[in-house]
């Protein structure tokens, strides 16, 4: 199994644990702690620069949009719980992103050490 794979999996398996974090309550932390870990794995290797931009937008429309729905009778906050547990997700996904870019940046700002 390649590295693109495993982080295809590992964005699956966290976006899967984020929907159980918010359906089953209460959970042991370490299945937060597991969320998280698979969010900055699957950010930094799974999201490509070709669709980086949708990501990011995707991620602040959740974070903005997560509390909008408990208003609603009987099913918001079920909703409010799974998109705010989803957007936490993404949100850790966006650190890792947030890391590689700088980690790039810095790599590619390296001074010549012949000139």
């Amino acid at each position: 199994m390649d590295r693109n794979e495993m982080a295809r999996w590992a964005f699956i398996g966290g976006l899967v644990l984020s929907v159980i974090i918010a359906l089953v309550t209460p959970l042991h932390s370490a299945f937060l702690w597991l969320m998280i870990l698979l969010g900055l794995y699957a950010g930094y290797e799974f999201i490509g620069e070709d669709i980086e931009h949708h990501f990011f937008l995707v991620a602040i429309g959740l974070v903005f949009f997560s509390q909008t729905l408990s208003e609603l009778p009987s099913v918001g906050e079920p909703l409010t719980a799974l998109l705010v547990s989803v957007s936490t997700f993404f949100g850790v996904m966006i650190v890792s992103l947030v890391v590689r870019n700088i980690l790039g940046w810095i790599s590619a700002s390296k001074p010549n050490k012949h000139g």
